[in-house]
């Protein structure tokens, strides 16, 4: 095979870091795909253009566009759009690849323009990120749901991440199945991380407890941090960012629990974020639906790395880590409690070899070229 396909990805953010996709560029690259990935930089600090591992970035500037924008979003996000169009104006390809609804929203005409075919990469339901709230957020809601339902129909691929894993909990493939999208056009790509390096456990007087990940609500902390206030043999790291971070800091200090800080570190490097953990929080709202039907990337890799997680019940999340036994799904405060108790001390079952991506990439490239070809 002597000609490589041309992929166009279109990401939101500035791949620093998103594992997800880098992954899949990487997979594609390696077998015989041409990967070019273009790349909103929100913070404006990221080199315009590098190739790392043959993946061409380029990355484009709008100004500064932090999580808390709620208005200077959709704004960059077209200027975004208006920039890739100029771009693409005398360049080919033989697939526009978008990942999640707001370069989806877009990517369909772009796609047609081009003449190319048109993936959607699901992630999660963009729609559920906003609150119920009034009746302006529920038309906005429910706008937004039509229009990713409408992408996901016009995908000649739909990409998503999760599917039923033989219990009670449904996932994404599921719901956009229940919205009428074919179940042949639907390809289910894990959140399973790649062989990363493991780093010697790190010993601690004091039981720790790890979010690893962007900090986008804090019902779930605040209902773990009320369970074990005032109680000195428990620290919470954060490996990650987000805006609420700051409501966080006020809930440890009302609970008076210790809260460090810890920022992200390159995907590479995860390991030591769990050689010094002793428990893995992957608790969310669980009243999302999206959080009801999303299995953690933590969950998976606090697998590979040997340390137990604490899910929500009810949750695909939960199933997961309860049927594999790598930890506790918990809803009431004695389920905390019975999980704390035992969780550094029971056996638990972890696999190195199961959920690693090394063995869906195979079927990943299959899907990938009935699209193409």
């Amino acid at each position: 095979m002597n000609y490589k396909p041309k992929i166009l990805m279109l990401l939101s953010n500035g791949l620093s870091p998103d594992p997800r996709v880098f992954k899949e560029a990487k997979t594609l690259v390696q077998n015989n795909y041409d990967v070019t990935i273009y790349c909103l930089d929100r913070n404006c600090n990221l080199p315009e253009t590098e190739v790392i591992d043959g993946i061409k970035i380029k990355r484009f500037r709008v100004g500064i566009v932090t999580p808390s924008s709620v208005l200077k979003t959709p704004i960059a996000l077209w200027k975004f759009k208006g920039l890739i169009n100029k771009e693409t104006k005398n360049k080919s390809f033989d697939i526009v690849h978008a990942h999640d609804f707001d370069t989806a929203s877009w990517g369909y005409f772009l796609a047609k323009k081009l003449k190319s075919k048109f993936v959607f990469d699901c992630h999660d339901l963009y729609f559920t990120q906003l609150p119920k709230g009034n009746f302006v957020l529920r038309i906005l809601r429910n706008t937004i749901k039509r229009l990713e339902l409408l992408a996901a129909k016009k995908a000649d691929l739909l990409i998503t991440v999760t599917e039923n894993i033989g219990f009670k909990e449904n996932g994404l493939k599921e719901y956009f199945i229940d919205n009428n999208i074919t179940s042949d056009n639907i390809f289910v790509l894990w959140n399973y991380p790649t062989k990363l390096k493991k780093y010697e456990k790190t010993p601690n007087d004091k039981t720790i407890i790890s979010f690893i990940g962007s900090v986008r609500d804090v019902i779930g902390f605040e209902n773990f941090l009320k369970i074990i206030k005032n109680n000195n043999s428990y620290e919470i790291n954060i490996y990650g960012w987000g805006h609420k971070m700051e409501d966080l800091k006020v809930l440890a200090t009302k609970y008076n629990v210790s809260l460090k800080i810890l920022g992200t570190l390159p995907y590479t490097e995860i390991g030591k974020a769990y050689a010094k953990s002793d428990i893995i929080f992957s608790i969310y709202d669980a009243n999302r639906e999206n959080i009801k039907r999303a299995i953690a990337v933590k969950s998976f890799e606090a697998n590979y790395f040997n340390v137990p997680v604490l899910a929500n019940k009810h949750t695909l999340n939960g199933e997961f880590v309860e049927k594999n036994n790598i930890g506790f799904a918990v809803e009431t405060t004695q389920d905390y409690l019975d999980a704390l108790k035992v969780i550094k001390t029971k056996k638990l079952k972890f696999t190195t070899k199961e959920f690693l991506w090394s063995n869906q990439e195979n079927d990943f490239i299959a899907t990938y070229n009935k699209t193409v070809y």
